[in-house]
Parts: C-alpha cells; structure tokens; sequence
C-alpha cells in the first residue's frame, strides 16, 4: 500500500518486477484493484513455497517501490 497513489505506468512497472520472481510452479498472481494498492494472492498445497515467493516479491516491491534495502525482519528467521 502507499500514502500517495502509483501511477499506471508506475503500478505496471512494479507488477512486471514481481511477477517475474513470483514461483511458476504455483497459482500466484499480482495485480492492482487501486491506485494506491497492490496485491498478491497465491494458491497452493503448502505454505513454504508460498512463503518463499511472497519474501521474494516483499524485497523487489520494497526495493523498486520504496528504494529501501531489503534485510529481512527477524521474525522471518525462525
């Protein structure tokens, strides 16, 4: 989510980057019902690969969106 809304360019540019990294081997997809709003939903058997895809997509949309480094929180190391 953001505070001020993407551009459609912006918004297409940002969906391209995750779905890129996003697992084939699952039913994910990206997509944006607003302009300040993105959202990925995914569909599988397990949990794990879900979880790896969706920290993949977490570092490319903070990176490309956000311009943040992507260090993932300590919660994440269990």
């Amino acid at each position: 989510a953001s505070g001020t809304p993407w551009t459609a360019a912006e918004r297409q540019h940002l969906l391209d980057e995750v779905r890129a990294v996003l697992p084939t081997t699952l039913h994910c997809a990206a997509t944006s019902p607003h302009p300040h709003l993105l959202v990925i939903r995914c569909l599988a058997p397990m949990t794990e690969p879900v979880l790896t895809g969706f920290q993949a997509a977490w570092k490319v949309w903070r990176h490309q969106a956000w311009q943040m480094t992507s260090t993932p929180p300590r919660i994440w190391q269990v």
